[in-house]
């Protein structure tokens, strides 16, 4: 609790300002420097990947004081660079409890060579790059005629191409592959060789009872071949001591520092105005995001018109819309901030050699992967479904389906018709402003209401008067009073329409700002495949060179089974678990199965 508020008292001093900002004196360098730092594991599925394949990750993020999973950041950023600064992808993920995980499909686009995996939070970047997780990753495009990224040697001759192994140059790390770490857990198998389309049952255990082996971890199953690419880092190289990271960033008075997302993601923007003598301080700036699971909050500017805001839950839309609260919103630009890109100029990426004994060998595997891709839709991956908390969920509200109703051609003849408790009162010649009443019926207010269509607030009174009311299908009356920021509002009117866009009318209104965002990663549930009769898809062909994925493993009891269903693939699979107990002691498990 106390780290909690060390944190939140540290970043009061930046509420409204940048995801970067500079510290001003000794007391914001005192808090900066007691938050402590962080550091990130990923587990892969693998380090070698053709085109057509996934890669698989899971994140898991550390306090460096506790060595606890971290409670600092809930988000985290993983990239894929290759030479000359060329970014493969670049994933933002939410983190629960310390944890993420996410995945990416490799394209025909992605040429053949080396390239680095990088893993970190907004809050490392006060550290360096060798701070961050880092892993070797190599690519094979068959598909290209273009194999500059790696290197190939003259066949040798021999009886089994096995011997052969793609070599890289500086990070095989051969003494890892041998090198067993399960800590308390160990993997138990009553066989290791099995007929294919098979169900294959393992226990996880603790190794002694009176050890706690509660913790959360992630599992993959995938082949083995003569394809091999860099050994990914193991968990418990986390905590070895040459990985020691100080504790406490050391940045001083007056230096650049990046703020932690400590609350959600973080956004940052700016305000501009169209002529030079409009005001850019305590401006207050309307965020929406449309979409069925939408938000809203309204922030202020400080005195350059900079300002930032947190989105703390899970959201639907990708377009975000901002409008300056103002009797004139059209003198006003705004737009967010992008935040600068990370210098990839001291990677290092390792040479690829492969010989070309191992052509049938990838030929091979391609074939497999382009059979499994041809029938993806039989085994699709699901979004993760969680219930998302919308606006104003706890709050007493009245619905009006307008399809109940007789249809009137205007939103100003449905309220003054239909919708009770809301009401539009001229202010001028041939001006109007709409107001909800509120619980006290006695009371006048000059309070306006905020207004809501398909996501967006709408501050134009009379546009909306005259809006057709033939394409909404629902109202919703709130005639509470609430607060958003520095904005307090007298009733809610929740407009949806019945395609949902009405949002769009806005983007060729001066009165507002439209920007597509970065979103996070989408949770999914992934397939697994199941061969019993009458199983999911078992009469269709099965070329799983992946078996099993499981990032979200929870291990409560002392025991517990995993199952899983081999392909028509033959050849050596491996189990891979990786993860943390709750007393934070890492497991690391490799074991191999046969598949005949």
């Amino acid at each position: 609790m106390r780290h909690a508020l060390c944190i939140l008292g540290f970043l009061l001093a930046f509420v409204h300002t940048s995801a970067q900002e500079v510290l001003k004196n000794s007391e914001q360098v005192k808090g900066f420097q007691r938050i402590s730092q962080e550091r990130v594991f990923l587990h892969l599925n693998t380090s070698l990947l053709l085109t057509g394949e996934y890669l698989y990750y899971k994140l898991y993020c550390f306090k460096v004081t506790e060595g606890d999973l971290s409670d600092i950041s809930k988000v985290a950023y993983i990239e894929l660079v290759g030479k000359e600064d060329k970014q493969v992808f670049k994933h933002k993920i939410r983190l629960e409890e310390g944890q993420g995980y996410g995945d990416f499909f490799i394209p025909t686009s992605v040429p053949s060579g080396s390239y680095k995996l990088l893993g970190y939070t907004h809050w490392m970047r006060n550290g360096s790059l060798s701070d961050f997780f880092q892993a070797d990753i190599t690519i094979i495009n068959p598909y290209q005629s273009d194999q500059t990224g790696i290197q190939v040697a003259n066949s040798v001759t021999t009886d089994s191409i096995s011997d052969y192994r793609m070599n890289v140059s500086s990070t095989t790390r051969n003494d890892l592959n041998n090198l067993s770490n399960s800590g308390p857990l160990e993997l138990s198998l009553l066989k290791s060789t099995f007929k294919k389309r098979t169900k294959v049952s393992f226990m996880l255990k603790g190794k002694n009872k009176i050890l706690n082996v509660g913790g959360d971890y992630s599992i993959s199953v995938r082949k083995k071949d003569s394809l091999q690419g860099s050994i990914p880092p193991r968990s418990f190289e986390l905590i070895k001591p040459n990985n020691h990271i100080e504790i406490g960033y050391k940045q001083g008075q007056g230096q650049n520092v990046y703020l932690p997302e400590l609350r959600g993601e973080l956004f940052c923007g700016k305000v501009e105005a169209v002529n030079n003598d409009y005001r850019l301080n305590n401006l207050k700036v309307a965020v929406s995001l449309p979409g069925e699971h939408s938000f809203f909050d309204v922030v202020v500017t400080n005195s350059s018109g900079r300002f930032c805001f947190n989105i703390p839950g899970d959201y639907s839309g990708e377009q975000m819309v901002f409008q300056v609260i103002s009797d004139h919103p059209e003198r006003y630009l705004v737009s967010l901030r992008r935040r600068d890109q990370l210098d990839y100029g001291k990677l290092r990426f390792d040479q690829v050699d492969i010989n070309s004994s191992l052509k049938n060998e990838i030929l091979k595997r391609s074939i497999h992967n382009q059979i499994e891709n041809s029938y993806f839709q039989f085994r699709p991956d699901s979004i993760a479904s969680k219930s998302v908390k919308q606006l104003f969920d706890n709050k007493e509200r009245k619905e009006f389906l307008l399809d109940d109703f007789t249809r009137f051609k205007t939103f100003k003849e449905v309220i003054l018709e239909i919708v009770k408790n809301v009401s539009a009162q001229r202010i001028g010649k041939d001006d109007y402003v709409i107001k909800v009443k509120g619980y006290d019926y006695a009371a006048r207010s000059e309070l306006l209401p905020l207004i809501v269509l398909d996501g967006c607030i709408v501050q134009d009174h009379n546009a909306l008067l005259q809006y057709d009311a033939r394409t909404i299908e629902k109202i919703t009356v709130l005639q509470h009073k609430l607060v958003f920021g520095p904005e307090v509002f007298l009733g809610v009117l929740l407009i949806e329409t019945k395609n949902g866009n009405g949002y769009e009318l806005l983007q060729n209104n001066s009165r507002a700002s439209v920007t597509t965002i970065f979103k996070p990663q989408s949770r999914k549930n992934y397939f697994v495949q199941n061969h019993q009769q009458g199983g999911s898809n078992s009469r269709l062909p099965d070329d799983r060179l992946q078996l099993f994925w499981m990032p979200k493993f929870r291990l409560d009891s002392t025991i517990q089974a995993i199952d899983f269903y081999t392909s028509d693939v033959a050849g050596e699979f491996e189990i891979q678990i990786e993860g943390f107990t709750d007393e934070n002691i890492p497991v690391s498990i490799r074991k191999s199965i046969f598949v005949e």
